[in-house]
């Protein structure tokens, strides 16, 4: 990826996130990339492809951020991995710089033809469900896929209620635990 490609992407990213994907158009990203409008369509032939790109940036920002987070929590203790998931969760949408998804405004903003932008949002959840699934296999709960689908449910609602007062990590996550304990030695059918 050339500098100036990856420059574009990042500024456009950055405007996305900041304004959404309708009130930012391709003038806009070449002006505030300083990047020739013929530049730019030799990297990005269409806005749509623009977007596809950028949400594909932001799941590898988001694997790889998340891979480290849960690297730095320095356990093998499945049960911990999946705090650490939440945590990160919960920390992310406390940011200064979070306003909202993007993967929620791209969902809420296009249409399933509007090029491969709903693959990619799928095959970023299907990440994310899998590396919860396998720690709740790790952990040994009865129904991990059930279980992963309403974590990762719950998940979804904290990046879509970002910075709901309501959202205090260390009120939600014993409740959480109790479940996944309560799923592990049979007591809940």
């Amino acid at each position: 990826m050339t500098v100036k490609r990856t420059h574009v992407l990042k500024t456009a990213l950055s405007l996305f996130h900041r304004e959404g994907f309708s009130n930012v158009g391709v003038d806009r990203i070449v002006a505030e990339s300083n990047t020739a409008k013929m530049t730019f369509y030799k990297y990005f032939p269409t806005k749509i492809r623009l977007i596809e790109e950028c949400l594909k940036l932001e799941s590898l920002t988001i694997q790889n951020s998340l891979n480290s987070h849960l690297m730095k929590s320095n356990t093998s203790d499945p049960l911990k991995k999946l705090q650490a998931i939440y945590k990160w969760h919960y920390e992310f949408v406390q940011a200064d710089q979070f306003n909202g998804s993007l993967f929620h405004k791209a969902a809420s903003t296009f249409l399933p033809e509007d090029g491969s932008i709903f693959d990619i949002i799928d095959q970023h959840k299907k990440w994310q469900f899998n590396l919860i699934k396998q720690q709740l296999v790790e952990f040994q709960v009865k129904q991990p896929e059930v279980l992963g689908s309403l974590l990762m449910n719950m998940l979804d609602g904290m990046l879509s209620n970002a910075r709901d007062d309501h959202l205090v990590f260390n009120g939600i996550w014993p409740l959480l635990e109790a479940t996944l304990m309560c799923h592990k030695t049979a007591l809940c059918s």
